[in-house]
């Protein structure tokens, strides 16, 4: 009987310990939770990711530049490619040489790093942006 309590007592403790460990998936893009990465949320409530992970966010095949405040980024897909501009302070997003679109809030720096709206950009890229349970 005490081994019984005492396995059972082990399977609670790692099933707890295990809860833990598992990667923060605060947010998930086409369907895919994205683990490890935690963007800041800025006065506006909008996460902000860094400039320089926009590439693992969306799976590969996007290339930036960052020229003085001005942003480019660029998706290259199978059947069309996507092209942002975009300015540091600004809340207008260019998309493939259309009239801009305003966004909700503006790439930002923050300790020495750019950050960049996770969901405008997201969505101009043509991904599909969702939260967690208790995220927003």
């Amino acid at each position: 009987m005490k081994k019984l309590l005492f396995s059972l007592f082990l399977c609670f403790l790692l099933l707890i310990l295990s809860r833990f460990s598992m990667p923060n998936r605060l947010f998930s893009i086409d369907g895919f939770p994205k683990d490890g990465l935690q963007p800041y949320v800025n006065l506006q409530k909008r996460a902000m990711i860094p400039l320089d992970s926009v590439d693992k966010v969306f799976y590969g095949g996007i290339s930036y530049a960052l020229n003085g405040d001005e942003i480019n980024i660029w998706q290259r897909g199978f059947q069309r490619q996507t092209a942002l501009k975009l300015t540091v302070g600004s809340k207008l997003l260019h998309i493939n040489h259309l009239p801009p679109a305003e966004m909700d809030s503006s790439p930002a720096v923050r300790d020495g790093a750019v950050y960049i709206p996770l969901r405008a950009v997201g969505e101009a890229l043509d991904h599909d942006i969702s939260w967690g349970k208790n995220q927003k």
